[in-house]
């Protein structure tokens, strides 16, 4: 067993563009299991990440900080430590905080399917 602390994970700046002072670390993934990806996503205060079509199902939570989430109906919300936001591929997404914050975030593709019973 591997132990990560978080704020141990290199991070790098995020690529979208419009983002200001917003950071992706890699947590894990694999491009055969529905091109899964766990990262650690943060925002520095006053930093912003704009509303943009996801490329695959995604579920963020809120380890740390705080700030406000839209999706598709653009209506930003304020989020905060524990709560889970659920986009599903193609819905747009977006963060911004004044004070910091910090989310695990899980994409994939049928990620939000639901399970066979």
């Amino acid at each position: 067993m591997k132990v990560l602390s978080l704020a141990d994970v290199p991070r790098e700046p995020a690529t979208l563009p419009g983002c200001l002072t917003a950071t992706v670390g890699f947590l894990a993934g694999a491009t055969g299991a529905q091109d899964l990806s766990v990262d650690l996503m943060s925002i520095a205060a006053g930093g912003f990440v704009p509303s943009h079509p996801g490329r695959r199902d995604q579920t963020c939570t809120v380890v740390s900080g705080s700030g406000w989430a839209s999706g598709a109906d653009g209506v930003w919300i304020p989020i905060g430590p524990g709560d889970t936001l659920v986009w599903p591929v193609g819905e747009d997404r977006g963060w911004r905080s004044d004070v910091g914050l910090t989310m695990l975030s899980i994409r994939a593709h049928g990620l939000l399917s639901q399970p066979e019973s």
